[in-house]
């Protein structure tokens, strides 16, 4: 059962840090899109 339990917090931990890296790629992708033409928005 604990087991399953540490298995369990271990992939949740790993997708939230996935999940977190994700956001910070599209954020600065964002950041680089407005920098770049100012314009469009």
């Amino acid at each position: 059962m604990s087991y399953l339990v540490v298995l369990n917090k271990t992939f949740l931990t790993r997708l939230a840090s996935d999940l977190h890296f994700q956001i910070e790629q599209v954020l600065s992708l964002i950041g680089i899109i407005l920098s770049i033409q100012p314009s469009l928005f």
